[in-house]
């Protein structure tokens, strides 16, 4: 059974690496986890994509 996690972050770089330098990694060459990274900064207003009040 293939797991699916979704993330929703305004660093979504950050989060990619440290599912690529942790044991995160090996489930996901196993194809045990999916991971879907979802950048909050996409739907921020303003020219600076403000994600916060």
């Amino acid at each position: 059974m293939k797991h699916q996690i979704a993330i929703i972050t305004p660093a979504p770089d950050l989060v990619e690496a440290v599912v690529q330098h942790s044991m995160l990694r090996q489930a996901v060459a196993r194809e045990r986890v999916d991971f879907h990274l979802v950048n909050l900064r996409d739907f921020g207003e303003g020219n600076y994509r403000q994600t916060d009040d």
